[in-house]
Parts: structure tokens; C-alpha cells; sequence
């Protein structure tokens, strides 16, 4: 209540300053809340399984030095059983995509989507998987599958049990619930599929000991007391006497795994560590720029609240009382703002806004948080106030009566100080916002090397690509906006990451690369031109095996030349310059484009690839594709969609992460400017005599306001000067993230320093306009 009662009457007192701290504080506080939930998030990534710390991924050395998370089945399986040290390990395939047909709807028309994957049995044992009911033993037989709560709730809908219930396509295979897990959280490695032990009439007799097929991910869960380096030259030792096997491996962390960034073929989700101390330190940022305007608030009011201390100092007011009071009053705004700020936080977490982010906003959920926020306004409270109620209790009553310190060198000089170093900080997250915004501009207009404008795609089923793709053709082709149609498993530019083989070279040693699965046009469809060699045919697919065109880099780094043959699986017909296959976060890798010959082991998930004509009407065109694709297929429920829309998602995070910086460097810049709002208030305050003098004297309302901006913009220009190298390094440092990057522009630093010196001559100029309007007489003889 004694808060309360000092909030009320210092707002009393001294509104505007009450609510310029107010609205400063409470943006303040939201922020820190709101970015470090996300920095919570990404910290806490894969932490929530127990033994986080002794679980690792075994990861394989390439001849080249490159580091890759895919290995061959028999390696993974004899390293896990290489060392009794080896708590537990598992063997995780690729994730694959597909549908489930709902329980009791015999037409098969109706499914649930779903994902799915194979993994041994020890899988479930490195991983902490939460079991409602069954238990992860279940994946010991291939005819059982464990689920996620959330896909069971879909199938059956919220019951006690869901054990032994039956799942499948109505088609081809069934299988039955061996148990239901909890679903892991968002900021999980780990995702929420449908486990199941592969069949060994289906997958293990195949690549049990195949030692070209690198697309497995092994994982270990050592021993307690077991140090992982000397337990990985162990294991190679072990593994050359007894296996004669000399490939090279490492152990990464599994807290390591989500912000490695230096390995190739990784599809797992990404974080960037860069950006996470930048979200970091804006949280921080924000309150300490926030907590220097309510110290300079608290400085600017010394002339108005001096005399009233002067005067309970006469009237027997001890120092140590007067003090408290002041600190009390700071209190009391900051536990206002907030008590605000937690409204925000709610209203926020409601609105579409909340989806920028991947932390869950609610306030029952970030319990630790709002009380770390707490104690953060508490201390801004106590640290913003402490120094200046110490300050104006100091000061004899003589020099407290005439005022001088608001005019006093040393006063002036612990202003400037402080607003100069959120001036500082202003320019630095301007600079960065605007290099984030050329990037990212960068990313989504720069040419991958081939054609991305009048392209669709869609995915499509297998009753579609697998039984009747000449018609699927011939029918699009109907439509004369439709200049060609060609297939692709994974649409190129979509992904950081594709199919990955490892294979014989052409002189018997390993070579690794991505593999695009795609039908004879189409580089055509795509205007890719082969630099060496020949395109695709159709007679291609006649063939039994199927034929290679690798990229540059391929052919540079391999040495591979026309007509070599790649393992069993076929000769390299030609060679394609470095498209950017990938996302520009990457450096260009070996790649090849494959057509299958008769030999067709490979998946059945197709792209349909669709150029059309310059000037077709792009969305009646895709509406034309979607009804095609009903016409063949009625369980058809997919979407087509213009190219341009793969490569905004595939670029989604830095989009949200620019988002997510540039709104909060808003509120940045926005709180500095109600710092030098409040400190003009203060100057045009205690300036007015001396403004009146200088008009007396003849000085035009033009003058005035130089005079006024002259302090303000020296300040902007060293501050300027003192944030270029940060600037610079920061900006560096998150532009290392991508491959494919444009340069650090001098100019952008220009335009940095005229935003801000804009800003900052109209907040100055806008507020100091009455007092230079004044009449003089008014302003002398108060």
C-alpha cells in the first residue's frame, strides 16, 4: 500500500514524467520477457531428456575432412556393440511422409497425415520417451508402432486407452498401437512420429550390410563415468582389429547437434547461436536504455522536487527517510510498468504475433520468467533511483535553494553520458536491422542458376506419378498456359538437404553426394543447360540402370569425368554448372541429377514441376493443376503452389528472426526517443531565462532550435563514430552464417547515422519549438 500511496502522489507531482517512465518501462519489460522466453527456448534445446549430457550422435569423417551424420547401417550397428562403456544405442532412418486412414471409414476417403520412421529397438532407450501407456519395449516387434498423444487423439479421440488399436492405409499395411507417448516439445531434435522396428523382409535384409547406403543416424547413450574421447579411440581401435574397418568418426554432443552449423547433409533443425545473443542482448539492452531514461527522468526533476527536500530537511526530515522515500517512488513505477507489462505479455501471447516465435508466451508456462522479470524491474528500480537519491539529498541547502547543479558541468556531463550511450546502442541495432533487411532481400532475388518465375509445383500421390503419369501429362498439357511438366522426388531450392548416397567412385574410392531422383525434362522444365555433355532422354528409363549429370563441384572436387560409371547404379552422361540446389546458407555441394532406369528401388514421393507461359494467369493455372490432380486422384488433398512460395518458407526462420529484431530495435529507438523527449522537457525548462535573453538579444526561433539540436546531434556524431566497430562486427558475424552473403556496405552506415539523426533533430526540434515561440517577457520574468 505505501507503494501505491508514493506511486499516487509523485504522479501527482510530476505526470508527464510519470507516464513517459511508465510506457518506457512497460515496453521494456515485455521485451526482456518476450525474447527471453525465445532465448530460453533455444538454450534449452534436447535439454529435457534425462542424461541429456551423456548422449551423443556418431557422426563420420569423409576423405575430404568433411563431417557428415549419416553413416552406413553395419557401421553404426557394429560401433554401438563395439564397447561394453555403450550404456545404450540406436539407428534412426530418414523421416518419410504419408497418410493414415481414419478408423471406421471403410472408403479409405478420409485420412489423418501423418510421419513415420524406422529406428532399432535401443533407439528408445538412448531418448527419454514419456509413455502415457504401453511401453517403448513395443518396438521389439516390427508389427507394433509407439505413437504420440496428439496423432492418437486425431485417429480415436480422447480416451483412456489406445493400446492394441489398429492403424494403417487400408491398402497395404496395417499396424497395431504398442504405445503412446507424450509429445515432445517444440525445442526437441527428437520429432513426433510414429516409431516402428523396421520388417526385415523390408529393409534389414537389404541394407543389414550394404556399405554404400549412407542414410542412417546412430546415436549413443555412454556410460556414466565414461570419458567420450578416450571412449572413441577406443572404439576405432576396436573396430580396425577386429572389423578391419578404417573409417573415421566423432561423437557430437546432443546439446552440441542444434547450433552446428559446419556439417554437411544435417537436416535436423537448425538454431543460430549469433542470433540468439543478439535477441540476448537486446532483452538486455532495452531495460538498461529504459533504466537510463528514468535515472535522467529522476536527474531532470532535481530543480522541481529540490526545494520540497529542502524544505523537509528544515522541517527535521532525516536524510536516511528522504531517501527511502525516493527510492519508494522509483519503486512504485517500475512495479506498475510492471504489472503492465504482464497484460501485454497476455494480450500478446493471443494474437497472431505470438507465431514469430517458437516459445509458448503464456504466463502459466514461463513461471521461473515472470519472476525473473520481477526481480529485474526491482533492481531497475533500485539501481535507476539510488544514485540520484543520494545525489539531491548531498547537496547543501544553499546550492539546493539556487538549483545550480541542473545547469552545473557535472550534471550536464552525466546526462550526456547516459544519453549517449542509448545513442550508441541505437545506431548499432539500426545498423544491423537494416543489413538484416538487404540479406534477406538478397536471399529471396538472387538467381539460384535457374529459371524461378513461372514455375509450380505440387506434390503428388502415388495413384498419380506411380500408375498413371503420362495422363497426369497429357492432361495439364490440355491447358495452353502448360509449356511442359517434368518430376522430381524432392523439389530443387526447396531444402537444405536431400537423398545423400555414398558410393564407388570411378577409381574404386567412396564418394559421397545428394541425389535428386527427377524424370527426363526436367532440366528443361527448369532451363538448366548442361555445360558438358548431354540432357536426359526418355529412352533413359528404358534402361536397366539409371544415368548421373553432377554438378561442378561434384566433378571439380572428385575428379569425375564423362562416361564414368557411379558404383552400380549407372554412367554420368553430363555435367550442369553450381545451382544453388540448396538454401544460400550453404556452399554449393556435389549433387547429381538422377533418372532411374528399370532399377527403380528408390521412394515414390514425387514433385510435379510445371512451367508456364509468360503471362499466364498464375493462379487460375494452379486452381487447373489442383483439378487435375482430384480428377486422377479423389483422395487428392494436396496444393499447388507458385516457386517463389518454396523458397519464402524455405527461408522462413530468417524472416521470423528478422521480424522479431527489427520490431523490438523499433522499441529500442522508440524508448531512446522518450529519453530525449524527457531531457528537452528538462533543458527548455530550466533554459527559458537564458532563451529569453538570447531572443531579447535579437536571436530568430530558427537559433533557438539550432541551439537546442547542436548539443543533441554532437552527441549522435561521436556516438557515431564509437559504433561503427561494433556495428561492423556484429553485422560480420551473423553474415558468416550464409554462403551466399552480400558485403558490408559503407553506405549502409550512412543511412544508419541519418535515421538516427533525423529522429533525434525532430523529437528535439518538436518539443523545443514552444519554448522558442515564447514571448520573451514571459520566460524573463518567471
Amino acid at each position: 500500500m505505501q507503494l501505491l500511496r508514493d506511486f499516487w502522489a509523485g504522479f501527482r507531482r510530476h505526470r508527464t514524467s510519470f507516464i513517459l517512465n511508465i510506457l518506457g518501462l512497460s515496453l521494456a519489460f515485455t521485451t526482456f520477457y518476450i525474447l527471453m522466453a525465445q532465448v530460453r527456448f533455444e538454450w534449452g534445446f534436447d535439454g529435457f531428456h534425462r542424461n541429456a549430457d551423456r548422449i551423443y550422435r556418431i557422426e563420420l569423417l569423409n576423405t575430404a575432412g568433411e563431417t557428415t551424420p549419416k553413416c552406413c547401417f553395419p557401421l553404426l550397428d557394429r560401433i554401438i556393440g563395439s564397447s561394453p562403456y555403450i550404456e545404450a544405442g540406436g539407428i534412426k532412418t530418414e523421416v518419410r511422409s504419408g497418410s493414415i486412414a481414419s478408423p471406421g471409414d471403410d472408403s479409405g476417403e478420409s485420412t489423418v497425415p501423418a510421419r513415420f520412421c524406422y529406428v532399432t529397438p535401443g533407439y528408445a532407450k538412448v531418448f527419454t520417451f514419456d509413455m502415457i501407456e504401453g511401453a517403448v519395449d513395443s518396438l521389439c516387434s516390427p508389427d507394433l508402432a509407439i505413437i504420440p498423444l496428439s496423432l492418437a487423439e486425431k485417429l480415436y479421440g480422447k480416451r483412456k486407452s489406445y493400446l492394441n488399436e489398429t492403424f494403417g492405409d487400408n491398402q497395404s499395411w496395417v499396424l497395431r498401437v504398442g504405445g503412446v507417448y507424450r509429445d515432445f516439445p517444440k525445442n526437441s531434435m527428437i520429432e513426433n512420429l510414429v516409431y516402428q522396428t523396421p520388417n526385415e523382409n523390408i529393409l534389414m535384409a537389404r541394407y543389414a550390410q550394404d556399405w554404400s547406403e549412407y542414410s542412417y543416424y546412430g546415436y549413443l547413450k555412454l556410460d556414466r563415468s565414461t570419458d567420450p574421447k578416450q571412449l572413441l579411440e577406443s572404439v576405432q581401435v576396436n573396430m580396425k582389429e577386429k572389423f578391419e574397418i578404417d573409417d573415421k568418426y566423432s561423437l557430437r554432443p546432443l546439446k552440441d547437434i542444434y547450433y552446428c552449423d559446419v556439417i554437411s547433409d544435417d537436416i535436423s533443425l537448425k538454431g543460430n547461436r549469433n542470433i540468439t545473443w543478439l535477441l540476448f542482448s537486446i532483452a538486455l539492452l532495452i531495460v538498461l536504455i529504459a533504466g537510463i531514461n528514468f535515472m535522467n527522468f529522476s536527474m531532470a526533476l532535481v530543480p522541481m522536487k529540490i526545494k520540497g527536500i529542502n524544505t523537509r530537511l528544515v522541517l527535521g526530515a532525516s536524510v536516511t527517510r528522504l531517501r527511502f522515500s525516493l527510492l519508494s517512488e522509483a519503486l512504485s513505477v517500475t512495479m506498475v510498468s510492471y504489472c503492465i507489462s504482464l497484460l501485454i505479455v497476455y494480450l500478446i501471447s493471443r494474437t497472431a504475433f505470438a507465431g514469430y516465435l517458437h516459445a509458448d508466451l503464456a504466463l502459466s508456462v514461463q513461471g521461473n520468467l515472470v519472476l525473473l522479470t520481477l526481480l529485474l524491474a526491482f533492481a531497475t528500480g533500485v539501481l535507476s533511483a539510488l544514485y540520484p537519491a543520494y545525489y539531491i539529498t548531498s547537496f547543501p541547502p544553499a546550492r539546493v535553494v539556487n538549483g545550480t547543479f541542473a545547469l552545473s558541468s557535472k550534471g550536464r556531463l552525466l546526462r550526456n553520458g547516459l544519453i549517449g550511450l542509448q545513442f550508441t546502442i541505437s545506431l548499432i541495432v539500426v545498423a544491423v536491422v537494416l543489413f538484416m533487411s538487404l540479406q534477406n532481400r538478397y536471399l529471396r532475388n538472387e538467381s539460384p542458376g535457374f529459371d524461378k518465375d513461372q514455375i509450380a509445383v505440387v506434390g503428388l500421390s502415388y495413384a498419380i506419378r506411380g500408375e498413371q503419369p503420362d495422363a497426369f501429362i497429357h492432361r495439364l498439357k490440355e491447358n495452353p498456359y502448360i509449356e511442359e511438366v517434368a518430376f522430381i522426388e524432392k523439389a530443387v531450392g526447396s531444402s537444405d538437404s536431400y537423398m545423400g548416397w555414398g558410393r564407388p567412385g570411378p577409381r574404386g574410392e567412396a564418394i559421397s553426394f545428394q541425389v535428386l531422383p527427377v524424370s527426363p525434362t526436367y532440366l528443361q522444365v527448369l532451363g538448366i543447360s548442361v555445360s558438358e555433355g548431354r540432357d536426359f532422354r526418355p529412352e533413359d528409363e528404358q534402361n536397366q540402370k539409371g544415368c548421373f549429370i553432377f554438378n561442378e563441384a561434384a566433378r571439380d572436387k572428385f575428379g569425375l569425368k564423362l562416361g564414368d560409371q557411379i558404383g552400380a547404379d549407372g554412367p554420368i552422361i553430363g555435367f550442369i554448372s553450381d545451382i544453388k540446389f540448396q538454401s544460400f546458407r550453404q556452399k554449393v555441394e556435389p549433387m547429381a541429377f538422377y533418372v532411374w532406369g528399370k532399377e527403380n528401388w528408390g521412394l515414390r514421393s514425387y514433385t510435379a514441376t510445371v512451367r508456364m507461359q509468360a503471362g499466364a494467369p498464375v493462379y487460375r493455372t494452379l486452381r487447373y493443376i489442383e483439378e487435375v490432380c482430384r480428377e486422377l486422384d479423389p483422395h487428392f488433398r494436396g496444393t499447388a503452389r507458385f516457386y517463389r512460395e518454396l523458397q519464402e518458407q524455405l527461408y522462413q526462420s530468417e524472416q521470423k528472426q528478422y521480424a522479431l529484431v527489427a520490431t523490438f530495435s523499433l522499441l529500442i529507438i522508440f524508448i531512446s526517443v522518450v529519453g530525449v523527449f524527457g531531457l528537452v522537457v528538462f533543458e527548455t525548462q530550466v533554459r527559458r531565462k537564458e532563451v529569453g535573453i538570447r531572443k531579447v538579444f535579437g536571436s530568430s526561433e530558427k537559433q533557438i532550435l539550432g541551439l537546442f539540436n547542436k548539443s543533441y546531434l554532437s552527441i549522435v556524431l561521436l556516438c557515431f563514430a564509437v559504433s561503427i566497430p561494433f556495428s561492423y562486427r556484429i553485422v560480420d558475424l551473423w553474415l558468416q552464417n550464409f554462403a551466399y552473403h552480400i558485403p558490408v556496405y559503407w553506405w549502409v552506415f550512412l543511412v544508419d547515422l541519418l535515421i538516427v539523426v533525423v529522429i533525434v533533430a525532430c523529437t528535439v526540434t518538436i518539443r523545443s519549438w514552444r519554448t522558442a515561440r515564447e514571448n520573451p517577457v514571459d520566460a524573463i520574468g518567471r
